[in-house]
């Protein structure tokens, strides 16, 4: 009986992460960046980086909640022997792509803004830049196929 609530909760929070995902990279990055052409006051690049910064960090907290809970669903699953390979391919993306902006561009990211404005035009800060918003886009992706795979699956779980 509790399984239809817990099969629930879990595609709850998977739709919850993309749409929060789709909403940070998508909607609210480039009103913030361009902040300036909708406001009369001037927002520079920097500063704009450090609303975002906040934006990020707070999504962190759901983002590593939603890895915790794949791993725990998707690993009991596993473990029990339903099996799928989209599920544990997309699984693993979405974990690993998780873990790699939370856990390591999200902290560079902060700590080199706390440094200043000259610690963001260097190129290893556009380099560190450029990989999470790859990690960010194949987050995005894998977590859409794993939730697209899921509710088709809804049925035999």
């Amino acid at each position: 009986m509790y399984k239809k609530y817990i099969n629930s909760f879990y595609l709850f929070v998977l739709a919850l992460s993309i749409g929060a995902v789709f909403c940070a990279g998508a909607l609210s990055a480039p009103v913030i960046f361009t902040a300036s052409n909708y406001t009369i006051i001037d927002i520079d690049r920097f500063n704009s980086g450090l609303i975002m910064s906040e934006i990020f960090r707070r999504l962190n907290y759901l983002l590593n909640f939603n890895a915790f809970l794949i791993l725990l669903f998707e690993g009991w699953n596993y473990l029990t022997f339903k099996r799928d390979k989209i599920i544990l391919i997309s699984s693993f993306i979405t974990v690993c792509c998780t873990l790699l902006f939370t856990l390591y561009y999200t902290p560079f990211i902060l700590e080199s803004l706390l440094l200043g404005a000259n610690k963001i035009l260097t190129p290893q800060f556009e380099g560190m830049h450029k990989g999470s918003e790859i990690a960010f886009k194949l987050l995005f992706i894998s977590l859409a196929v794993l939730f697209v795979k899921k509710v088709i699956n809804y049925d035999k779980n």
